[in-house]
């Protein structure tokens, strides 16, 4: 207990932490609200816990409410992902998971749908088809908040990520199989019957796409590269207008072999207007390439989630693909907002970590080192603006003597 409050005084708020956690709730609220008013009056089983919620709904109409089963089989695999992945299983994970399940039993309880909303004296039946692009539309845009924010709904998430632990199976697919596989057991309910569970799988297949789609426009940013000859209003534009960083290298032309310099930055679609008409104001004859991309992941943009494998001695820094893997010193540099004690504190590192490791870590992180610009001060070497402006500057004319 006494562990647990040291851990929530040193947890630190920001403005960005609290933004992230306002959108997971927002996803969780859209996600819910799909199962609640679209899918469960209609029999959609689009897989997860909601889709056996429903199955178990279909086949015993008596034995609870669709609110109460999600609550209950979160609640369960949860149990279980503690069991199998301990602190694997990360904080957004759990809080998702829960506050899917709330909002869930909360509607199911106040807003009880006990036939499709469609319904009415001209259409008796409903209306399938737009029920179940509504149902898809809220549970793939809040799905797509939720999986840009590094977190999940739980429920079969959990299962697969038990099944990559001690399997080589590729989580997105498992992830997959184990979807398409509840929604086709949905066909052999008798009171869902094939013809609905066609929509299911429909619906599932809307999913797919769409949160594919709006994960990444939301994620939508471009890349450009300039060449010219004149990069420093070029680069002062990007770092004192846009608050942006760029990335300057010194290069020559292949048939004219003056010098070139190429600016790489990475910025939104709206800022890219902007500087591909600054950068050809400042240089008329410069090259300017701009392309669309979608993950970016250092400072200003996303910020990479941490996960912590079974060896203390690795650290698992990864994107929403789960790739990278580097060592703990690399924490001093990708995540400057937390130090080894915070994490320790957290629960992300182990207690033993500080002893060893974290202490020659937080030591050579502590120690100041003169950045580049104050290094070349120091040696009295001009910096790279400086280098530019010289190259760019037009060349002296000395008068002949006589």
């Amino acid at each position: 207990m006494e562990k647990l409050k040291n851990r929530i005084k040193k947890i630190k708020i920001t403005k960005a932490s609290l933004k992230e956690f306002f959108l997971i709730t927002v996803g969780a609220l859209m996600a819910a609200s799909g199962v609640i008013f679209f899918k469960a009056p209609n029999n959609f089983v689009t897989g997860g816990v909601s889709g056996v919620a429903i199955i178990i709904r279909a086949i015993f109409p008596d034995f609870a409410s669709v609110g109460i089963m999600v609550m209950v089989l979160n609640v369960a695999l949860l149990l279980i992902g503690f069991l199998f992945l301990g602190k694997k299983l990360g904080a957004k994970t759990v809080y998702c998971t829960l506050l899917f399940s709330v909002f869930n039993l909360l509607i199911d309880e106040f807003c009880p749908i006990t036939q499709p909303i469609t319904v009415s004296e001209i259409r008796p039946h409903g209306d399938p088809t737009f029920e179940m692009l509504c149902g898809a539309a809220l549970s793939s845009i809040g799905g797509a908040i939720l999986f840009n924010n590094a977190a999940s709904t739980g429920g079969t998430d959990i299962l697969t990520m038990i099944v990559k632990k001690y399997t080589r199976f590729n989580i997105s697919i498992s992830m997959l199989c184990i979807e398409f596989a509840v929604a086709f057991a949905s066909g052999f309910v008798k009171t869902i019957g094939w013809s609905t569970a066609g929509y299911g799988i429909v619906t599932l297949l809307i999913q797919v796409i769409v949160i594919n789609v709006v994960t990444e426009n939301l994620n939508h940013k471009k890349q450009i590269t300039i060449i010219t000859s004149n990069p420093r209003p070029i680069c002062q534009y990007i770092n004192n207008e846009l608050h942006r960083g760029a990335t300057v290298v010194r290069g020559l032309g292949a048939y004219t072999g003056d010098v070139r310099y190429m600016i790489y930055t990475v910025v939104s679609a709206r800022q890219a207007v902007e500087v591909k008409k600054r950068a050809l104001e400042f240089d008329t004859n410069g090259f300017v390439i701009i392309n669309n991309t979608t993950d970016i992941i250092g400072k200003g943009f996303r910020r990479a989630a941490l996960d912590f494998a079974d060896d203390d001695s690795i650290v698992r820094i990864k994107d929403s693909k789960h790739h990278h893997v580097a060592k703990p010193t690399v924490i001093c540099h990708d995540v400057p907002d937390y130090d080894i004690a915070t994490l320790v504190s957290l629960g992300i590192l182990p207690s033993g970590y500080c002893a060893n490791q974290a202490a020659s870590a937080e030591v050579a992180c502590a120690e100041e080192t003169p950045t580049p610009l104050e290094q070349l001060a120091h040696d009295n070497q001009p910096t790279p603006l400086e280098e530019m402006a010289a190259d760019t500057a037009e060349p002296e004319t000395n008068s002949p003597e006589e």
